[in-house]
């Protein structure tokens, strides 16, 4: 399938790239890794090749913070922030070579005249949710992510492309897939994660309620709303699951314990259809480029067929 507009999620792709290739240079006795922004041109490119339909909008989503989520619940993402507080003298030569090499792409795509797109406080799904809600009346539009929080933006038009899913070629999901994968629609799936919450993210949810339990509660009671209406009631909550009859003292326990987390966990799990968006549209300079390109030992990437690549993605 070929989209008018693909978005990537730089961040995403970059740590992608970053375990994929191992690359550099050494230049009077010092090695210069090169390998995280080669293999983000690289992927890229690929995804230009397969994907990009005739005059397609390509924009390079970044992060700009948490901060609207973390007004919500301010151990958001605790464990990520901890790790971000070390000291500059205490990062890891990895840490120093990731943020030099994503501070080097950047500018790279500045003047390959390529669109890289932030909002201030808001996560780079923000970012994509807002402009695949703006594009999504216009043509096809591709998230190009792993993150499966994009699934809540997949409708008839917008679909997540997935790099590499279960180790082969990438995974589109479009609305039957998203159904299929959470059992309710793509609108739904925040709440899908209110209960289940995200260690990634640091997103509570409810102890004790899994993916079957998610199941069996909407199936009784419809949703989030639904199950938390249900749960501050006497009794236990109950149903009927595939057949079967059931009832949970523990699972009412837990709800009735987690109403304030659940609720809250929804909030978090929402993408931001509405983020402010700051978008750089970058200033295609070919002396540059060529001149950054050759510096970096990319001589591929100065082959004429990727550069007609480079090219498309900075119409």
């Amino acid at each position: 399938m070929k989209y008018d507009f693909i978005l990537i999620d730089g961040m995403n792709v970059l740590h992608r790239a970053a375990h994929a290739y191992d690359l550099g240079f050494w230049e009077n006795g010092v090695y210069h890794p090169t390998g995280m922004v080669y293999g983000f041109f690289q992927i890229l490119m690929t995804t230009i090749k397969r994907f990009a339909d005739t005059d397609c909008k390509v924009i390079v989503c970044w992060d700009a913070g948490y901060d609207h989520r973390v007004e919500i619940y301010p151990d958001y993402k605790i464990s990520r922030r901890n790790r971000e507080l070390i000291p500059e003298e205490d990062k890891t030569d990895n840490q120093e070579t990731f943020t030099g090499q994503y501070r080097g792409l950047k500018k790279i795509l500045q003047i390959a005249g390529i669109p890289q797109c932030r909002a201030n406080g808001f996560e780079a799904d923000d970012v994509m949710a807002t402009l695949a809600r703006l594009y999504d009346l216009s043509g096809k539009v591709a998230i190009y992510t792993t993150d499966q929080d994009l699934h809540q933006c997949v409708t008839q038009n917008t679909h997540v492309v997935s790099p590499g899913f279960g180790g082969g070629k990438e995974k589109i999901w479009d609305v039957a897939a998203v159904e299929k994968k959470w059992n309710v629609p793509p609108t739904r799936v925040a709440e899908v994660k209110a209960l289940l919450g995200d260690s990634g993210d640091d997103i509570p949810g409810c102890a004790g309620c899994g993916p079957v339990s998610v199941d069996k509660l909407f199936a009784a009671y419809g949703g989030v709303e639904g199950v938390l209406e249900a749960a501050g009631n006497p009794g236990m909550l109950k149903g009927t699951y595939k057949g079967k009859a059931w009832k949970a003292a523990s699972l009412t326990k837990s709800v009735r314990e987690n109403a304030e987390l659940i609720r809250i966990s929804w909030e978090l799990a929402k993408v931001v259809f509405d983020a402010p968006l700051q978008m750089t549209d970058g200033d295609r300079n070919e002396p540059l480029l060529n001149e950054a390109l050759g510096r970096l030992r990319f001589h591929s990437l100065q082959e004429p067929d990727n550069v007609a690549l480079l090219k498309r993605a900075s119409l």
